[in-house]
């Protein structure tokens, strides 16, 4: 359960501090990061609630792969 809950803090850090940067800044949320964040709760219970089953499939890799696939950030200054 450590490692999983490692993996699983590793890759929602990120998604979590974007997320709320976005909000602050008045910027929709984007179809992708809000994919990779309802993906977040597939994986949570894949790894610790196996016997609810997951809506599709995920893992660690593929949340990885829709994470680095999303669009870059705006940047503060309109970028």
């Amino acid at each position: 359960d450590l490692e999983s809950t490692r993996a699983l803090r590793a890759l929602w850090t990120p998604v979590r501090d974007e997320l709320r940067a976005l909000r602050r800044s008045g910027e929709p949320v984007d179809a992708s990061r809000a994919e990779c964040r309802w993906m977040l709760e597939e994986l949570r219970i894949s790894l610790f609630m196996q016997e609810m089953g997951t809506r599709y499939p995920v893992s660690v890799q593929r949340l990885e792969r829709v994470w680095g696939a999303r669009p870059a950030p705006c940047s503060p200054n309109g970028g």
